[in-house]
């Protein structure tokens, strides 16, 4: 059965557009097919292996090791959980919850999920744009924050940020841009509320479908749990009155200062 997470991007997904956020830098990866997870699973660890690997500093090491990926003295394992692979409107879908693990010497290991959706042509294509948006969403903020690299500071805290994803029409110069400004505006909002989870690395994932300038639905994750104060935050922001529905999706890795 579907995860509700995931229930809400499929709605979301055929309100009528294509995601904008696309990223221009294709890997030329191939995999044999989608229908094993352990091929699936190897298939993104590359993906990410090869981000991880463009923005290391020189005296770190990174490795794949079939299912991990070494990073120095840290570990990154990938677990993906399919919850939806079919046809729908004569498009191919595969859905998937991306479970990534970052295992440090001390113990205090980070759990992140993402749930994620790709459209195609064939199943085969549908399943490497999902990939893609996990890397988009996911692989390039962790990639900055393992290397320190494309962050803004606020609250004493570290944000780094997942490309920014719209679907519908929205109208121009708005201020979701995909920016540091849009994100220092939500953060102005949501800073204490992430400072309040316990842990020192916090993804923060925002989904919302948006009509009429205002948020009629959505599904905000702080630290992997549903949060209606996240939700809520979101609705008090001043969002465009676009002239039909449109989708806003952000996701970041917030990096606490001064938290062991």
């Amino acid at each position: 059965m579907i995860n509700r997470f995931l229930v809400f991007l499929i709605v979301l997904v055929f309100v009528g557009c294509a995601n904008t956020s696309t990223d221009s830098k294709q890997r030329n990866v191939e995999m044999a097919g989608v229908e094993q997870q352990d091929t699936s699973v190897v298939y993104a660890l590359q993906k990410l292996y090869y981000r991880l690997k463009e923005g290391r500093v020189a005296e770190r090491t990174v490795s794949l090791k079939e299912d991990q990926i070494q990073l120095g003295d840290k570990i990154i394992r990938l677990k993906l959980k399919v919850e939806y692979q079919g046809q729908k409107d004569g498009q191919n879908i595969f859905a998937a919850n991306f479970m990534t693990s970052l295992v440090v010497p001390t113990g205090e290991n980070t759990e992140i999920d993402n749930g994620v959706i790709g459209i195609g042509s064939d199943p085969q294509q549908a399943y490497k744009n999902c990939v893609q948006d996990w890397m988009n969403v996911f692989g390039n903020p962790l990639a900055n924050l393992v290397n320190k690299k494309n962050a803004f500071s606020i609250d004493n805290m570290n944000v780094y940020a997942g490309l920014m994803g719209i679907r519908g029409s929205m109208p121009g110069n708005t201020w979701l841009k995909g920016d540091e400004l849009m994100s220092r505006r939500i953060f102005g909002g949501i800073g204490q509320l992430v400072k309040s989870n316990k842990d020192k690395i916090v993804p923060v994932d925002i989904k919302l479908l948006v009509e009429k300038g205002k948020v009629v639905s959505g599904d905000c994750r702080l630290g992997n749990i549903v949060s209606f104060e996240l939700l809520k935050k979101m609705k008090a922001l001043p969002w465009p009155a676009a002239p039909q529905k449109f989708i806003f999706s952000q996701f970041y890795l917030v990096e606490k200062k001064g938290v062991e």
